[in-house]
């Protein structure tokens, strides 16, 4: 494996590489500019550590985040500070303060910022209020500034680890459907928390690589493979809903029922192996799936298998209806194009 495709497939590596980069030349450019500000040289790289992400546009809005919630303390503690209190009630009151403005919903995650900035300023600001708060929130800044343009100039684009998330959830959803299948002559659903990770992790990384393409001069070149992914993730999602959504119609219509291991007519009778055999032939159907598309040849036996499984409900073997087969079914026929174009309409 190349380092280029090593590093591909780990963006935090990457990440904190930029950042160590952007915090060296903050720190550097700070002990370059004569006068007070050269006092508090750490509060650079501080600030272009804050800002660094994996995405161009997660680093300017954290950034920008942050900065207010530094400027938001600092005002709160000066303001405190002018009061005639001694310290121990000032600081009740900056601490009170801080954390509620940190819920201010423009500052989003950053908010935390507001109570320790307010607490560095009116702590160890105390002496020098004036030129501590400026180089406190001015260094900040600028060494913000300097890893959004490090990320700017080496953007990220972490399409890789998305290819890889959906080829996983593409897998785990097909595994699933298999078990569900299995499940219809055992005495329990297989547990779906593998299938939900995994879809989560997947979304994750596809709304990354989103992300990460905005403001990006290199995501041009890989216009063709992003659109490739978004057509993936849309149909393999799909199919994992489809998944969850099967396994809840197991799950619900098997309460009051004999059991999963056995149906109307007993164990191994239709429509319980009908049923079986589209779930397993709906994971055949999802491992086709190609460029957001499934093979032809699946979705047509994926069809047949579900005609037969209604087949089977209509005219079960002797006995009461098994309540799992249409729930199942019409979960199942989402993966079918026809269905899904027509579901999406008003």
């Amino acid at each position: 494996m190349s380092l280029r495709t090593w590093l591909s497939l780990h963006p935090r590596v990457t990440g904190a590489v930029k950042a160590t980069v952007s915090a060296l030349l903050a720190w550097a450019l700070v002990h370059a500019v004569p006068g007070p500000w050269s006092e508090y040289p750490y509060y650079a790289p501080l600030g272009a550590v804050i800002a660094s992400a994996v995405t161009l546009r997660a680093s300017t809005q954290g950034a920008f985040q942050a900065i207010g919630a530094m400027a938001v303390g600092a005002v709160l503690a000066r303001a405190v500070d002018l009061l005639p209190l001694p310290q121990f009630p000032s600081l009740g009151i900056v601490v009170l303060l801080g954390v509620l403005a940190s819920g201010w919903r423009l500052l989003g995650s950053s908010g935390s910022w507001v109570t320790t900035s307010a607490l560095f300023v009116l702590v160890i600001g105390h002496s020098d209020p004036v030129d501590y708060t400026l180089a406190y929130v001015g260094l900040t800044t600028v060494g913000a500034l300097i890893a959004i343009g490090v990320n700017a100039l080496i953007p990220a684009l972490p399409l890789t680890p998305a290819q890889r998330a959906l080829d996983r959830l593409q897998e785990r959803t097909a595994e699933h459907l298999d078990a569900l299948a299995a499940a219809i002559a055992a005495d329990e659903l297989p547990d779906d928390a593998t299938l939900r990770a995994a879809l989560d992790t997947a979304d994750t990384a596809t709304d990354q690589a989103r992300d990460s393409a905005r403001a990006n001069w290199n995501a041009r070149r890989y216009r063709t493979w992003r659109a490739s992914l978004d057509r993936q993730s849309e149909a393999l999602v799909q199919a994992a809903r489809t998944a969850q959504d099967a396994h809840r119609a197991l799950s619900a219509a098997s309460t009051g029922v004999p059991g999963l291991a056995e149906g109307p007519a007993g164990p191994g009778r239709y429509p319980d192996d009908a049923t079986g055999t589209a779930l397993s032939t709906a994971a055949e159907l999802v491992r086709s799936i190609d460029d957001g598309a499934p093979d032809p040849e699946a979705v047509e036996r994926l069809s047949r298998a579900i005609a037969e499984a209604e087949r089977a409900a209509m005219d079960p073997e002797p006995g009461a209806p098994d309540r799992r087969t249409p729930a199942v079914l019409v979960a199942l026929a989402t993966l079918l194009p026809h269905q899904s174009e027509q579901s999406d309409k008003p």
